[in-house]
């Protein structure tokens, strides 16, 4: 630190002068910190633009695992107001404002003369390589023959749309690196050299106790200024730009980023196999380290076998995941506007005939989208709700050896016969079987829901761990038969407690209508459970079971804003998400109790939250979130 920071207040910011720094992190603050400050403040660019390919996606290389790109210039973009005034003059606003002016000028430069002027419409992030140990391990303890460390390969890029000024940024960035290259331990070297017609600039660092390594590279590849770790990866970049070999040209993440809108604020894609590859390589090479310095340490062979052993179990999981990993290619997300605030799309490729041969059978083949007729049996009250249609079979999955064989291949305590062993016990032991009592009979429309507690319920003192908490959940469960469903629950829970050591735990009747209720040792209700309109439903008191049962009264199918959040979703959905996020801001805001609530001016932006999933098509599954905005109260705007 060179000069101390000032106190800073978010309507009056005094900047510190601009002094040297010159550690990558701080460039990348810059970099990053645009895209987070648009994000939070809520500026979204237009949906209704046709889809482009993302010019950073052109120079980051093929293999490219994780990107994240941004639009740098939201506020020039239509409908900026619609997210804008959710915080307009808001403190929250103001204070994210001043944070990024202070970063920037934390940095060494000004934001309004250095950045700006020069500033293209995206940023971006890469991920190529976790990291890792390079060198084989070999039986020796000698430390030369100890892996060498391989930093990860990430990659920053910023596109400019004036050459001149970024360049004379980039020499002033150099400048300010220069002043901090040494100290009385190490010394940087800054280099500069030329590939492929193309100037880059390097550091390595050198000290009196290590060789030499490569620090930061940067370079401007046409209108792109691109920052990574050393002068290897900064080559590899350009290669992936002039070649055009590059992640845009990826078969995996055409298909995915192409089916979601390329006009954006916000896009994240990840290659699912790649990852898995990387991370595998590099669970690998962390593993194989790990028992070498065990062998280094002068462990016995005793350990050394034990070592061994749980690296082979771990490679029979990662030899599973990798089957599994087959089905899946690119995952990709991105973020634009709509009338109402904010939506986000997903999209994932999936291919089920590359599942396992022993897995297929378990995956269904035909999809029913929801009837969403459960919704007319929810209380109004409810703050959350969620919705799916269950395909027939569909949770045979937690019966099946393979299944545990893939969860437990790291566990070398546990193995899939010891599960499947445990369930046969218990299924014997309950009187039960449990895909056919179970399992197979709850084929149709599920909800969970979280509603406010009734005037009874909310005077109990004291009821969630010595706190009121004021809400109840519940689940309701389509089922081919309601009754035979309840009974095989008396069955489970009566020999979960039965076999349970801790004693007073019991199942009881009740008299006030056909439910169950599990109870604690103090008598206290821990669940209830029963048949109403003939759907089982599952919930925290008797009083939620009777609330969903009057649900038709006041439905929450009728409530103005779930039909609001819930207008946006696709039709033929498969599932449904809807939370009422005013509510929960209403309740924290009564926590603090009547004093100023920390954040809720900010949070009251958000009015509700709604979720939808489709049926999978062309060998990709759709999935969209919205978030519901409403303009900044003007009596909350000078607060």
């Amino acid at each position: 630190m060179n000069d101390p920071l000032p106190e800073t207040n978010v309507f009056d910011v005094h900047l510190p002068k601009p002094g040297p720094r010159g550690a990558i992190a701080k460039i990348a603050a810059i970099v990053l910190g645009v895209g987070v400050i648009a994000v939070a403040v809520g500026v979204i660019i237009n949906r209704a633009a046709s889809p482009t390919v993302d010019p950073l996606a052109q120079i980051m290389p093929a293999d490219t695992m994780l990107f994240l790109s941004i639009t740098t210039h939201p506020d020039q973009q239509p409908n900026y107001a619609v997210v804008s005034n959710a915080w307009k003059g808001s403190k929250e606003a103001k204070q994210i404002e001043s944070g990024l002016a202070v970063a920037v000028t934390y940095a060494g430069f000004d934001w309004d003369t250095d950045i700006k002027p020069w500033l293209g419409d995206r940023a971006a992030v890469g991920l190529i390589d976790l990291g890792g140990y390079d060198q084989p391990v070999t039986s020796t303890s000698s430390s030369s023959n100890f892996p060498r460390y391989r930093v990860p390969f990430f990659v920053i890029a910023v596109q400019t749309r004036d050459r001149s000024k970024s360049d004379k940024f980039l020499v002033d960035y150099r400048q300010q690196i220069d002043k901090s290259a040494s100290s009385s331990y190490y010394t940087n070297t800054t280099h500069e050299d030329t590939y492929r017609g193309i100037p880059i600039v390097y550091q390595t660092t050198e000290s009196s106790f290590s060789s030499v390594s490569t620090g930061q590279a940067f370079a401007t590849i046409n209108d792109v200024i691109v920052l990574t770790q050393g002068p290897d990866n900064l080559k590899k970049v350009i290669d992936a730009a002039l070649d055009g070999q590059n992640l845009s040209t990826s078969s995996n993440f055409k298909t995915t980023m192409s089916a979601l809108n390329g006009s954006n604020v916000f896009a994240f894609f990840m290659d699912f196999n790649q990852y898995l590859q990387t991370f595998a390589k590099f669970s690998s090479e962390m593993a194989a380290f790990s028992v070498q310095s065990s062998l280094a340490a002068g462990l016995d062979n005793q350990a050394d076998q034990s070592l061994q052993q749980i690296e082979q179990r771990r490679q029979e999981q990662m030899t599973r995941l990798s089957q599994l990993g087959q089905t899946l290619g690119g995952i990709g997300m991105v973020m634009t506007y709509e009338s109402t605030g904010l939506r986000f799309d997903a999209a994932a490729q999936f291919d089920p005939s590359q599942l396992p041969a022993e897995w297929r059978s378990l995956y269904p083949t035909n999809f029913t989208p929801a009837s969403n007729q459960i919704f007319d049996s929810i209380p109004a009250s409810a703050v959350f709700a969620a919705n799916a249609n269950l395909p027939a079979g569909a949770l045979k999955v937690f019966l099946d050896p393979n299944y545990w064989s893939t969860v437990l291949a790291a566990n070398p305590n546990v193995n899939s016969a010891d599960i499947m062993q445990k369930i046969d016990e218990f299924q014997k032991a309950a009187g039960v079987d449990l895909k056919s009592d179970l399992l197979d009979l709850l084929n149709g429309d599920m909800a969970l829901v979280l509603m406010t507690k009734t005037k009874t319920d909310a005077s109990k003192p004291n009821d969630f761990y010595g706190f009121n908490f004021p809400f109840d959940l519940a689940a309701l469960v389509d089922s081919a038969d309601a009754l035979r469903t309840a009974s095989s629950l008396d069955k489970i829970f009566g020999a979960l407690i039965a076999s349970s050591d801790q004693s007073g735990v019991q199942l009881q009747p009740m008299n006030r209508a056909p439910y169950t209720a599990l109870l604690d040792k103090q008598n206290s209700i821990l669940l209830t459970y029963g048949v109403v309109n003939n759907r089982l439903v599952i919930g925290s008191t008797p009083d939620t079971l009777d609330a969903i049962g009057a649900a038709s009264q006041s439905p929450l199918s009728a409530d103005p804003t779930f039909k609001e959040a819930t207008a946006v979703l696709s039709p033929d959905r498969l599932s449904t998400g809807y939370f009422n996020l005013k509510s929960i801001w209403d309740w924290i805001a009564s926590l603090s109790g009547g004093s100023n609530c920390t954040g809720c001016n900010y949070l009251s932006a958000f009015k509700w939250l709604s979720i939808d999933s489709q049926a999978p098509n062309n060998g990709l599954q759709h999935g969209s979130m919205h978030i519901g905005l409403q303009p900044a109260k003007t009596d909350l705007v000078n607060q």
